[in-house]
């Protein structure tokens, strides 16, 4: 229970704030939204993620401000404070973005004008929609795929620095991972299988940087669901999704017994597409689940062992 000093300060900025908002003159500008997006990021992180409808109450009221004013655009430094807030509170309540500006951010989804987008969080999970459209079993994750890009523009936007000390960050990470873990293998799907614990590797060790024993019992998962299969088959229907999973595969299994295993399936991979430069393999990978400076720097340590296989 929030401390009697903590709810006056609350009741009295929502005193101070509902002043300003009512204010013509004041409501839309760069000042009164930013002091709204703090509030909503205050509440969003300093109560550990039970708040999923206090959360969608303020964005509630923070897409109406936009509204008063559809032309107004704010300055650069509050558009990422906006798109912080956005997508901080689409993951903890399981909502699309709202994308509260008109133009989109190109820190976190890339300049549509450039061939290359300057951020991968543009194209974060496409090669998913491909598959979730001809997939009915996939389906099943759809929303879990959502929150998993929401937090990986989180932790994109930070730099890979602050999002793993933030608590209703690590706090939405694990829940992930428990609704990963909670579902049962669907009808034998080798594939779906071995891709629900892909995710959870992506959630645990990419985004909180959490090198625990957990890793090393998915690798394990992984590495005996796909043993079951036939390698070859599973390429021909499926190549670039179990490119990234054995790809995350050998993330879980890096310094153990079993990462020779994940190396030499993975060179099988990319030599069954003929994918034999770094960066034509890293745009297979992108279009799963990929965070830029965890991801990046794994890939170069598995591509300085497997081009010699390829």
């Amino acid at each position: 229970m929030d401390s009697v000093d903590v709810v006056t300060h609350r009741t009295e900025t929502l005193s101070l704030l509902s002043k300003r908002i009512g204010d013509p003159n004041e409501a839309v500008n760069d000042v009164t939204l930013t002091a709204v997006a703090r509030y909503v990021g205050q509440v969003i992180l300093c109560n550990n993620g039970n708040n999923a409808e206090e959360t969608k109450l303020h964005m509630n009221g923070l897409e109406r401000m936009l509204a008063l004013n559809p032309d107004f655009e704010p300055s650069n430094q509050v558009r990422e404070m906006l798109f912080w807030t956005d997508l901080t509170a689409a993951a903890l309540c399981h909502a699309p973005p709202r994308q509260l500006t008109k133009r989109p951010n190109i820190r976190l989804y890339g300049n549509p004008m450039l061939q290359t987008p300057r951020s991968t969080i543009g194209i974060v999970c496409r090669g998913f929609q491909k598959i979730i459209a001809d997939h009915e079993v996939f389906k099943s994750i759809t929303d879990i795929l959502h929150d998993l890009r929401c937090l990986t523009a989180v932790a994109h936007y930070s730099d890979c620095k602050v999002h793993s000390e933030m608590p209703i960050f690590v706090s939405l990470c694990f829940g992930v991972g428990e609704r990963l873990g909670g579902l049962l293998a669907m009808g034998g799907s080798t594939v779906f299988e071995s891709c629900r614990l892909a995710a959870m590797v992506f959630a645990e060790i990419v985004l909180l940087h959490n090198n625990t024993p957990n890793a090393v019992l998915l690798a394990a998962g992984m590495k005996r669901t796909l043993n079951r299969a036939n390698i070859e088959v599973l390429l021909q229907q499926q190549p670039e999704l179990l490119t990234w999973i054995l790809y995350m595969g050998n993330m879980a299994a890096f310094g153990t017994e079993m990462a020779p295993w994940f190396l030499r399936r993975f060179a099988q991979a990319l030599s069954f597409q003929g994918l034999s430069l770094f960066e034509t393999v890293r745009n297979v990978l992108i279009e799963f689940l990929w965070l830029d400076g965890v991801s990046n720097e794994h890939l170069k340590s598995v591509w300085s062992e497997v081009q010699e296989m390829i």
